[in-house]
This record gives C-alpha cells, sequence and structure tokens, in this order.
C-alpha cells in the first residue's frame, strides 16, 4: 500500500507516481521490516513477530498480463521473503530499482544503490 499508492500511483502520501522510487520503497520496506524483527526477536525472545502483506488473488484472461500484476501485487512481496529474491520474470525491474537481484535475510548493514547485483 505505502509503497505502490503512496509512491506509484500517487493516491496516497507522499503523492509520488514514479516507478523506480515506489520500487525502492518497496524493497527498503521488506529490508527496515526484517531488522526491526530481529532487533523484536533479539529483545524478546518467544514473542511471535511477523509480517502482515497486502496479498491479492490476479485472474486476467491475457496470462502474460495476469502474471506481470500477480508480480507486483503478489510475488515482488513474497519471493524475497520465501526465496531471497525478486521474482525472477522481474528481474531487470528488480535491479534496476533496488541494485541487486538477491538480498541476505541477515542483512543488517544499509543496501548499496548501485546497479551491481550481489548479495548484501
Amino acid at each position: 500500500m505505502v509503497a505502490f499508492l503512496g509512491h506509484a500511483e500517487g493516491t496516497k502520501a507522499p503523492g509520488l507516481r514514479d516507478w523506480p522510487t515506489a520500487l525502492r520503497v518497496s524493497h527498503h520496506l521488506l529490508l527496515s521490516h526484517g531488522l526491526a524483527a530481529q532487533a523484536l526477536r533479539a529483545g524478546a525472545p518467544g514473542v511471535p513477530v511477523g509480517i502482515a502483506l497486502n496479498l491479492a488473488p490476479v485472474r486476467s484472461e491475457d496470462p502474460a498480463a495476469g502474471r506481470r500484476m500477480d508480480g507486483y501485487l503478489n510475488r515482488w512481496f513474497l519471493d524475497p521473503l520465501l526465496r531471497r529474491r525478486y521474482p525472477e520474470d522481474m528481474d531487470s525491474t528488480s535491479r534496476a530499482a533496488t541494485g541487486r537481484s538477491t538480498w541476505s535475510a541477515t542483512a543488517t548493514s544499509r543496501p548499496s544503490l548501485s546497479r551491481s547485483t550481489s548479495s548484501a
């Protein structure tokens, strides 16, 4: 919601309409959630901590269009969490936006937004 409605569609704050920025924002939201979850778990072992995603089913008569929409609505967030990489069919988009196609789930350093494809 924050990444795409606020930074791609411009219907929520900050009201931007810039797709590469929206992808960078979503990347950093995932990274910040991981770091916050680590901190919470370290400070309160045993307390359940998780993520709440705004996933949606995708139905389309055009399979390619449906796959793209599913990529941005669902797989863009699920693949990094579950597979530790962005969706392969969106690789050029993710690499351009985030500077990488994969990252470490335990990364504690600030990610580089260069165009390199190395893991953090």
